[in-house]
Formats: C-alpha cells, sequence, structure tokens
C-alpha cells in the first residue's frame, strides 16, 4: 500500500475509531456507577434476598442453588431477578475472599443475560455493606479468623487487599451503598432508626458513607460516630430485638420517611434458622445464620409484586403481609 493511501485510510478510520472508544468508556462508566446513581431501583421481577455470609462458602453456594440463583456450575441461571446481599461476607469464616469474587461474577452475568436473551433489563446482583465489612476497611480485625488470613497468603498480603485506597477488594467495598430501595422494599444490613431516617434520608446514608471511606484517613475512621454509631444502619438492632409494641411504632415513621412498604436487614442473627418477620411483614430480618459458625441454616427471602415467601430446602413459607 503506497504511503498516500495508507494515510488517506487512517484518515477516514480515525472519527469512527474516536466514537466507538468513547463509547465504550461511557458504557464501562455507567457500568461501575450504576448502583451509585440509582439508590432506588423500579423493577417487577423477583427479589431475592440473602443475608450474612460470614465466610462460609460452601453454605453461600447451598443458599444460591437453593434460591435458584445458580446452577451446580455457579452459573447465574436467575433471568432477569435481582439479587440483593445485605453485606458481613467477611468474618469468622475463612471464604470470605471467594464470596466476594462469586457475587462480583454474578452480577456481571446477571446484567449480561439480558443482551443474550434480547431483553434490556436483564438481571442484577446488588450488595451491600455491613459492619463487618466497615471494620476491616478501616482495619478493625477483631473477628478475622486465622484460616482467613491464611487464605490470602498471610497477615501482609491480606492487608494489601484490604487497602481502601489500593488493594483490590479495600478500593471495590468502599464504593458500595449501604442500603438500597428495590420496588417499595428498602435493604440495609442493620436498619435506618427513624432519626436517621428523618436526619439523613437514603441518599445521603450512602453518601456520606462513600465519601468518608473515600476521603478519610483510617485512624479518623476508627473514631467516626457516623459509622460507629449503636444506632447507625449498619449496627442498629432495635427492630429486631425490641418487642412488636415498641418496634412498630418507630418502623412505621421510618417507612414513611423513607416513603418504602417494608424493611430487611441482616445483621441480628437468628438462631433457629427462621426468617424473623414482624409488624405484618414491613420488617424482616433475612440473617438466619448461613454460615456454620452460627449453625449453617439455608434460608432466602423471595418478594414478588403481590406476595412475599421465606425460602427454606423444604419449600417456600408464605410471610404475613398487610
Amino acid at each position: 500500500m503506497s504511503e498516500n493511501k495508507k494515510k488517506s485510510t487512517d484518515k477516514k478510520n480515525t472519527p469512527l475509531y474516536i466514537s466507538i472508544s468513547i463509547i465504550v468508556l461511557f458504557i464501562s462508566i455507567s457500568y461501575l456507577y450504576l448502583d451509585k446513581i440509582s439508590p432506588k431501583i423500579s423493577s417487577k421481577r423477583r427479589i431475592i434476598g440473602i443475608g450474612d455470609l460470614h465466610g462460609d462458602l460452601e453454605n453461600t453456594i447451598r443458599v444460591l442453588e437453593m434460591a435458584k440463583i445458580i446452577n451446580s456450575k455457579q452459573e447465574w441461571i436467575a433471568g432477569t431477578d435481582i439479587m440483593v446481599q445485605t453485606g458481613d461476607v467477611v468474618d469468622r469464616g475463612k471464604d470470605a475472599r471467594k464470596i466476594y469474587k462469586l457475587i462480583q461474577d454474578l452480577k456481571i452475568q446477571a446484567r449480561a443475560s439480558g443482551i443474550y436473551s434480547n431483553n434490556q433489563k436483564g438481571g442484577d446482583v446488588l450488595q451491600l455493606l455491613g459492619n463487618h465489612e466497615i471494620m476491616n476497611l478501616v482495619d478493625l480485625w477483631s473477628y478475622v479468623s486465622q484460616e482467613d488470613i491464611l487464605e490470602y497468603g498471610g497477615l501482609e498480603e491480606r492487608k494489601k487487599a484490604w487497602n481502601k485506597d489500593t488493594g483490590y477488594l479495600g478500593s471495590y467495598l468502599k464504593k458500595l451503598n449501604i442500603s438500597v430501595v428495590v420496588e417499595s422494599t428498602i435493604f440495609v444490613h442493620g436498619g435506618i432508626h427513624p432519626e436517621w431516617a428523618k436526619t439523613f434520608g437514603l441518599e445521603k446514608l450512602n453518601f456520606i458513607t462513600n465519601q468518608l471511606l473515600m476521603e478519610k484517613q483510617v485512624q479518623e475512621l476508627q473514631k467516626s460516630q457516623f459509622l460507629f454509631d449503636p444506632n447507625s444502619p449498619t449496627w442498629y438492632r432495635g427492630y429486631a430485638q425490641l418487642p412488636e409494641d415498641k418496634v412498630c411504632p418507630l418502623l412505621t415513621e421510618a417507612l414513611q420517611i423513607l416513603n418504602v412498604e417494608r424493611m430487611v436487614v441482616g445483621h441480628t442473627a437468628q438462631l433457629s434458622g427462621r426468617i424473623l418477620s414482624k409488624c405484618d411483614g414491613r420488617f424482616i430480618d433475612i440473617d438466619v445464620g448461613i454460615s456454620s459458625v452460627y449453625g449453617g441454616h439455608i434460608a432466602a427471602l423471595e418478594i414478588y409484586p403481590d406476595y412475599v415467601n421465606a425460602l427454606y430446602p423444604s419449600g417456600p413459607v408464605p410471610i404475613k403481609s398487610k
């Protein structure tokens, strides 16, 4: 090819190349930040809630298979369903690193499922921060097992992975939200007290958490009242532990402020292995102790527009709702 012809061809292709590059860049950025810009998600699809996993890969796989989220090859089979994991993947058990990888893989597969089936929506996997993720991000490792450290190849390698600014896990987790609304249900790790709902609202709760984790130093974060207050969204246990006559008025106020119908949480383990429902199904605790550390109970929550089920290996159990 002559030099002049080659230059002419290059000029002709350059605008097309630039256009494609810009489109690819835009899609990539949109994909990475979709959860950030969409704290409220509208869907008429099946919504699956998965509670605390605490480092138990084997039981994580069992619960995902039971809920028909994955097949025996650990591939997404849930079509356009939305799965929400309410935090506390880490600590106590040894497999957190592998579970995070599985959740990230499933998110990619779920979103791609819409492309391959000509369904623009696809499925989705939404992962939230729990108090144990936040503790690990700020170097508070009280509940880290020795077996977990060995999974990374030693203490120094684990520290590198969890570094919130440079680590492959830390830099991923610090961008996650602490709460998300899907249709009329808000998911959060511990619970949103009405005072916190009134003071901050959903968007500010997520924004402030993200900003703190991205901008502040670890030493400052360890003393953060916003992150570690007993009534903060990743630590609050009142709805799960108080009697219904005290819970329901508080819950009703919070739900009205947040403009949702129900709140789904993890955090407070139900050692009976059964999902806890209060206030006519407007509060649901899905931390059933999936990790073998808490008994290895297998359960998940299933939400449809017209009904809600607790899922167990023995079959679905309807949850009473108003």
